[in-house]
Parts: C-alpha cells; sequence; structure tokens
C-alpha cells in the first residue's frame, strides 16, 4: 500500500517563533514516514488570532512577520494567515476543517480544469482579479496543478501539553476532540521522561481513536519555549540560538517583548484572574483629561473624581463597575481589581482639582 499524503497544521501564538517550532516539523515528519505509512507533502503554521487572549501576546502582525522570517529558509513549511486573519477567535477543529477543505478543492479543481484551479480555488470571479486577498500560499508546491489519485490528509501537529488538556474534563468541547483526533489525527511530539499514554487512558475519547495519535519522543533535549524566550529577553539576556537571527533581529527593531507595551492585551490585574474572562482594560488616572476618556468610554457619568487611582475593569464587571464608578473612585485610594482585592497605589503629588467632568 502506498503512504498516505499528509500536511501538517500547527496551532499557537508563536509568540515569539523559536527553533524548537520549526524542530516539530522535522521529528514529526522523520517520525511518519518511517512508519512507512504517511508521506508528509507539507507543514503549515497557523498563529492564533489577536482575541485569544493571553498575556504579552503581539498582534498578528507582529507574529506573521517573524513567521515569514523563521520560514525563509524552509521549503516545505508555510505560514498560513487564515486564521488570524479572522473576525475573532477560531476553534482548532474550524482551522483544521479549513485546511482541509482547501485542500479537497484544490485537488477536485487540478483535475476538472488545472488552468482554472486557481481562480475557482480562491473563489475569485472569472472577470474579477482584484480586491481578493489570498490566504492559501500555504498550498504545498506538489499540488501546484497536480492531480493526485488520492486525498491529503490534514493532521494536527502539537506539543505533549495540547494531549494533557484533551484529558481535561470541560476544558475542549467534546465534539470538537472527536472531530479532531477522528477525522484528522493527532502528531504529538512529547519529551523524554514523559509518559503520554496516560493522558490518553484517562480519555474515553482519546482511547477510542488512539490509533489515530502518533506519539513522537524528542530525544535530544530542547527546553526553548516561546514563554522563556519573551523572559529572557525582557531581562536583557541574549536570545542567540533560541530563536532564528532573522527573528532576534526583527525583535529588537521592533522592540517587542520589553515591557508589554505593545501586548495585545494588557494584563496588570491579578495574575489569578482567569484568563478568557474578557478583555482587561486599564486607566491611570492621572488628569481630569484621562478621566473625561475614561468616562466617554465607559458611558458613564461621573461627579468629581480626585487623581492618582487607577481602575482595572473587566468586561463581565464593566457594568457594575461603572454604575459605581464615582464613588469607588472617589472615596477609594486603592487599586480595585477583579478579585477584589485592594493594593495601594502612590498618590499623586499634584493638589487635587475642584473641577467636575461632565459626559
Amino acid at each position: 500500500m502506498a503512504p498516505k499524503d499528509v500536511l501538517l497544521v500547527a496551532c499557537g501564538s508563536f509568540n515569539p517563533p523559536t527553533i524548537m517550532h520549526l524542530r516539530m516539523f522535522e521529528i514529526a515528519r522523520d517520525h511518519l514516514e518511517r512508519l512507512g505509512q504517511s508521506k508528509v507533502i507539507g507543514g503549515v503554521m497557523s498563529p492564533v488570532h489577536d482575541a485569544y487572549e493571553k498575556q504579552d501576546l503581539v498582534s498578528s502582525g507582529h507574529r506573521c512577520s517573524m513567521l515569514r522570517l523563521a520560514l525563509a529558509d524552509h521549503d516545505w513549511v508555510r505560514l498560513s494567515e487564515w486564521e488570524c486573519k479572522q473576525s475573532g477567535w477560531t476553534r482548532t477543529r474550524q482551522v483544521l476543517q479549513y485546511h482541509q477543505n482547501q485542500l479537497n478543492s484544490t485537488l477536485n479543481a487540478n483535475c476538472n480544469s488545472p488552468h482554472k484551479r486557481q481562480k475557482k480555488f480562491l473563489g475569485i470571479d472569472e472577470t474579477d482579479d482584484v480586491g481578493q486577498e489570498n490566504f492559501n500560499d500555504w498550498i504545498p508546491d506538489k499540488l501546484d496543478g497536480s492531480c493526485n489519485e488520492g486525498p491529503v490528509k490534514v493532521m494536527l501537529l502539537c506539543g505533549a501539553d495540547v494531549l494533557e488538556s484533551f484529558a481535561k474534563p470541560g476544558l475542549w468541547n467534546i465534539k470538537d476532540i472527536e472531530t479532531i483526533v477522528s477525522q484528522h489525527g493527532l502528531v504529538v511530539i512529547t519529551r523524554e521522561g514523559t509518559n503520554p499514554y496516560r493522558f490518553i487512558y484517562e480519555s474515553d475519547v482519546l482511547t477510542k481513536h488512539m490509533s489515530n495519535i502518533f506519539i513522537v519522543t524528542e530525544w535530544i533535549s530542547n527546553e526553548v519555549s516561546s514563554t522563556k524566550v519573551r523572559r529572557a529577553h525582557r531581562r536583557g539576556d541574549s536570545i542567540k540560538y533560541l530563536v532564528p537571527d532573522s527573528v532576534m533581529k526583527y525583535i529588537d527593531q521592533n522592540q517587542l517583548y520589553v515591557d508589554g507595551s505593545n501586548s495585545t492585551t494588557n494584563d496588570n490585574c491579578d495574575p489569578s484572574t482567569p484568563k478568557r474572562s474578557g478583555r482587561v482594560v486599564n486607566f491611570k488616572v492621572k488628569s481630569h483629561e484621562n478621566i473625561s476618556k475614561m468616562a466617554e468610554f465607559l458611558g458613564a457619568e461621573f461627579g468629581s473624581v480626585g487623581e492618582g487611582h487607577e481602575l482595572c475593569l473587566n468586561e463581565e464587571n464593566m457594568k457594575r463597575s461603572a454604575m459605581n464608578l464615582s464613588k469607588v473612585i472617589s472615596k477609594s485610594t486603592s487599586r480595585d481589581c477583579l478579585d477584589g482585592r485592594k493594593r495601594p497605589l502612590r498618590t499623586s503629588k499634584r493638589k487635587k482639582s475642584s473641577r467636575k467632568v461632565r459626559t
């Protein structure tokens, strides 16, 4: 039996992309092709949307730029911008299904009419070649104009942490897990000394589709992660050889991961605040001009408000906070965060103004 063609898709923040992200593709391809059942024809890195609330997440524009640089010398792994160009956060299942559908459409179009493949595949009218964005640069060259006899299977490439998260009740939609594992399959990169099979055993769904899960051990120890790279850079330590040189240069030129100022979220509230509880908004009340802007944002009316206070709001409690905002700020000299705890703030040395701000 001839090996089945496989496209590996890795979903993540890639914040920033590291050498380990690239290494995962090489390890996975070696393992699958060594088994003789699959032939890896391409790899895709799909960065998550900005709406995915994660601390220190820089914009998708920066992350895509870094990925292009990181992949410049790779002939079979490519960037897919589709996920990060959507209107909001997209489920992993939908990302995999999108890429699978595009591959299927490409193969069908190739066989029906190779000369019309590009227009039909992109969904562009024959008479309109402008104003359309092409998110399909990730299509492997092997499929360009060819008519393959067999399909190409999209598989999720991930780390053992993703497999572990599948086994945790309530963290994933069970139907999503079923679809991902049964229709696509997993290639899981794990470290020496770990036991990923325990996570499979603890999940009925994973056990049911165990034959579609490939565990690949990385025998060459590598503890590089985006979190550690950001921390090292923030502290002024060298990140050379942890990320591609071109990515390191881009980070320096754009002053990324310095103090969190270029993050898509500004998570300065209590770190115990659960993720995905809503967008966090911080206001430093330095002047009445800032108070006016804050009032405009919240749509609330304020009376006399003192200076030198900071307000931390979350969308879930924004309405409640807005109703009591005047009382909270005028009477409190501490920072009110989502968990109700307060931290003292240094009050401004300026003389408080007696003017009132109305919106």
